[in-house]
């Protein structure tokens, strides 16, 4: 959210309710052109947007990274598969990677050889310690691949 030096808005504070208008009366309330929520207020328009997202991009092929250390919300990630097996994504409420056998927060459908599986969630999906995320050769439960099967992209926010 934003707003003016003099009327910061801080997000998460206020409630919006439609007004009742009369006849003729225009609506405080509106969607701009680009699809963002504006809202006239005594002195001006409050602009109402979602924060931008941050963005991870494992370097090249990778079998785990940190996306984010420390807490943090998962808007979307997306793996691609680059090995000649089936791999499975899976994500740690961690800043390291966890030992074999560890059973992830979350885990994505199988990712066959040489396809992309993107994960979008709303409402963000919410970490306490950290983002990690891992590529491993078992669903249930961390088995670490032993090469670089991946290339992994993520959106979150802080």
């Amino acid at each position: 959210m934003s707003g003016s030096a003099s009327n910061p808005v801080i997000q998460g504070q206020y409630t919006l309710v439609a007004p009742v208008l009369a006849t003729g009366e225009q609506s405080p309330i509106r969607i701009g052109n680009d699809a963002i929520l504006l809202v006239t207020v005594a002195g001006g328009t409050v602009v109402v947007t979602e924060p931008n997202p941050l963005t991870y991009t494992s370097a090249g092929d990778a079998r785990d990274g940190l996306i984010l250390a420390g807490a943090g919300e998962l808007r979307e990630i997306k793996c691609c598969n680059t090995n000649a097996a089936t791999r499975y994504l899976q994500l740690f409420d961690a800043i390291a990677l966890p030992a074999n056998g560890t059973t992830p927060a979350w885990t994505a459908s199988t990712i066959v050889t040489l396809t992309e599986v993107k994960e979008v969630w709303n409402p963000k999906v919410r970490f306490g310690t950290g983002i990690y995320w891992a590529i491993s050769t078992t669903r249930a439960t961390l088995t670490v691949a032993g090469a670089t099967d991946a290339n992994v992209s993520a959106l979150y926010e802080l």
